[in-house]
């Protein structure tokens, strides 16, 4: 569920905010772009910390392959 009431630009950050604030277990960052993924590990290392975030399992996150099993630009 994407909170399309929210800019584009932002709205990735509005969603992570979400699953710091409402929950205490790993969640699933945006990868959508490799901004926003790096914005999503920025995110959880303000909260949990830099090394907590280094040897902890925080984050989780899923990419999809194109037919025939070819990854994308924004993928890579």
């Amino acid at each position: 569920c994407e909170p399309v009431d929210v800019p584009v630009n932002k709205r990735h950050l509005d969603m992570i905010y979400s699953h710091i604030k409402y929950s205490d277990k790993p969640f699933m960052g945006s990868v959508t772009a490799p901004e926003r993924a790096e914005d999503t590990v920025a995110m959880a290392k303000i909260v949990f910390g830099d090394d907590f975030v280094e040897n902890n399992t925080v984050l989780t996150s899923l990419i999809n392959a194109n037919s025939p099993m070819v990854f994308d630009e924004t993928m890579l």
